[in-house]
């Protein structure tokens, strides 16, 4: 009798733990807008990237269910861009690296802290801070395109699951932190299809597999570069 008492405490301790979870904001979404929306550019041409968004922000669940709205004011959402040449493949094993200094030139904006940060192995990525004013952060930048080739721009954040982020109202105890899908253009398609004629496998394989996840959530843009 004991033993099935004891059965039903886990029992309802273990369903109201799985409420719990679902109700965890696990991840949130953040819109970029990416301008002008084409295919091929032309050396010389500007490329506008725009991020903006309420600090009120809609939450969702690890199975990607709407569980309610939070305040993010005084979050780090530390942003990061790449930006790598789809059409070269190297004998490392990796893709070739993301380069600012070389396949196109950053313009920062005054509004936000943006800027190249280099690898000690090669490459750089830009690096930076949403500026926030009243009740919306909002993030700016340009480039200008050097040189030919086909491209994809991608957006990431260093603030993710696992990493200690800043608490928030509605996380869950215990929880590692949230992750971020950045959704460019409002999901649009993005030129997706380049990646499919990339030589590197790890595009045209590996983020082509799984394009909801690996593209679309990381705000990844493919576009060609004419003379």
């Amino acid at each position: 009798m004991k033993k099935l008492f004891l059965m039903i405490l886990w029992a309802n301790a273990f369903a109201v733990s799985c409420e719990k979870k679902d109700r965890c904001p696990d991840v949130f979404e953040i819109p970029v807008q990416l301008t002008p929306v084409k295919k091929e550019y032309r050396v010389g041409d500007t490329i506008n990237i725009v991020s903006k968004f309420h600090k009120d922000m809609k939450a969702f669940n690890y199975e990607g269910e709407h569980v309610g709205t939070i305040d993010m004011e005084g979050v780090a959402w530390l942003p990061a861009a790449h930006f790598n040449r789809l059409d070269t493949l190297t004998d490392t094993g990796e893709p070739a690296p993301s380069n600012f200094r070389t396949l196109c030139q950053f313009l920062k904006d005054t509004c936000c802290a943006l800027s190249i940060s280099d690898y000690s192995h090669g490459g750089n990525s830009l690096v930076g801070e949403y500026q926030f004013a009243k009740d919306s952060f909002f993030l700016r930048y340009k480039l200008i395109l050097k040189k030919p080739g086909n491209y994809i721009l991608s957006h990431y954040s260093f603030n993710y699951r696992g990493s200690s982020p800043h608490d928030y109202p509605g996380k869950c105890f215990g929880q590692p932190g949230f992750d971020i899908n950045f959704r460019l253009n409002a999901g649009e398609d993005n030129n997706i299809d380049l990646l499919a004629i990339s030589p590197e496998p790890f595009w045209n394989n590996y983020i082509n597999s799984n394009k909801d996840n690996l593209f679309h959530n990381r705000g990844r843009y493919c576009f060609k570069v004419l003379p």
